[in-house]
């Protein structure tokens, strides 16, 4: 099963009403607590909803970073779940942002590369930034000029990738 970002905003929104809720019970039935412990709850209690506007802030980000990719690199619509899945499966599995990812996809998604043959020029290019310290977006950018004017030879993105790397 695969969480999206507005399960995700839910989860989180609920687990700080959750806490806010706890803090407030804990607070109440302790009466004279002391200064450092209400400090303490306070704290913790803000540290929470710090968190969840981050989260918000970055889901909003990433939902405005994939209909970018629609409006401004000629994705279809109706692939854009399927892409939104799998950008964020690839941000756990190559330990990359979203928000480079979304960068890297669009390069390549201008390109002309859309949908799941995007994703995996997407796949090889994170692999290889994370390999060589370099930019995605630059790898991306530079792996689908290869793909492109090498077309007639049959390169991967892999191949591509690892040229690059290797000079």
């Amino acid at each position: 099963m695969s969480i999206t970002v507005s399960d995700l905003l839910i989860r989180v929104r609920a687990d700080m009403d959750q806490a806010k809720a706890g803090l407030a019970e804990v607070s109440g039935s302790l009466g004279g607590m002391s200064a450092i412990g209400l400090a303490a709850g306070v704290g913790i209690a803000a540290g929470v909803a710090v968190a969840g506007v981050a989260l918000t802030r970055m889901a909003g980000d990433f939902q405005s970073g994939m209909t970018t990719l629609v409006t401004g690199a000629g994705e279809a619509e109706a692939n854009l779940g399927m892409v939104s899945k799998g950008i964020l499966q690839m941000a756990v599995d190559t330990g990359t942002s979203t928000a480079q990812l979304t960068a890297g996809m669009y390069m390549i998604e201008s390109a002309g590369f859309h949908g799941a043959a995007g994703l995996k020029i997407l796949q090889a290019a994170a692999e290889g930034a994370k390999v060589g310290n370099a930019d995605l977006g630059t790898v991306a950018d530079a792996t689908t000029t290869i793909l492109k004017d090498f077309a007639n030879t049959g390169i991967t993105a892999n191949q591509a990738v690892n040229a690059l790397i290797t000079t």
